[in-house]
């Protein structure tokens, strides 16, 4: 397993170690050869991503999609950010928009999926929805931590 993921064959790697566990299901040392060679993907992944090689880092990290469990929302970031990165912003936004629909109060990712629709894609009507909808999020917030005379207070 260990020689398929070093020499690039990480696909074959996941699926071999797979088969040895329905084959051992009570044999540990598959479960930990798994984890370990998930920690071993996404620092290859991170790696490519620093290095700015979008395209080999969306790859490395669509494959860790397919075998962390659960997916990491970082890793769902990080497959946006590589489709960004490479001009694929249609395709960011629909990561952005599935990762929102999993963290409906998060208003950085609201506020990343509105810059996109108004910087790149110049399209200033989903902008403004997506912008409204994050000042709703934020006075929300707001409200619940300071109570509804916030504004007041700021």
């Amino acid at each position: 397993v260990n020689v398929l993921f070093n020499s690039g064959k990480q696909e074959e790697a996941f699926t071999k170690i797979q088969q040895l566990q329905e084959q051992e299901p009570l044999e540990y040392l598959f479960s930990f050869a798994e984890d370990s060679l998930i920690l071993s993907l996404r620092s290859l992944a991170e790696e490519a991503f620093k290095q700015s090689k979008f395209d080999l880092a969306k790859q490395h990290f669509k494959l860790l999609e397919r075998y962390e469990k659960p997916v990491r929302l970082q890793t769902f970031q990080r497959i946006a950010e590589c489709e960004y990165y490479t001009g694929r912003y249609e395709a960011s936004l629909l990561v952005l928009k599935d990762l929102l629909e999993k963290q409906p109060g998060n208003i950085e990712l609201i506020h990343r999926i509105a810059l996109i629709y108004q910087d790149d894609l110049k399209d200033l009507p989903q902008a403004l929805f997506y912008l409204s909808m994050g000042r709703k999020n934020f006075k929300t917030y707001m409200t619940s931590l300071y109570g509804e005379a916030f504004e007041l207070m700021m």
